[in-house]
């Protein structure tokens, strides 16, 4: 004989309730989700977009004007260490 379990009916319903309240919730999120979720088309723009910005040029030319500023610091410590070796009695 199967062992019978009985709920207290107003814990039945309350429990029916919270279920049905997480499946609303729910379907609410996957919804906003679905809003914002990219499509191909959506990938696509962002490829076009990306391609035509000159980002790489951008970076290059940030570059080559911290090697231009570097060189220069490179030269003037070069050029003080020379006038130091040239006198050794005098200091800098």
């Amino acid at each position: 004989m199967a062992l019978i379990i009985e709920l207290p009916l107003m814990d039945a319903f309350n429990a029916f309730i919270n279920v049905v309240k997480r499946r609303i919730e729910g379907n609410r999120v996957r919804k906003e989700k679905e809003k914002s979720k990219l499509i191909c088309k959506d990938y696509r723009q962002m490829q076009t977009n990306l391609n035509n910005a000159n980002l790489l040029d951008t970076i290059l030319s940030k570059v080559k004007r911290f090697n231009r500023a570097n060189k220069k610091q490179v030269l003037q410590r070069a050029q003080i260490g020379r006038l130091a070796n040239s006198n050794p009695g005098t200091e800098l």
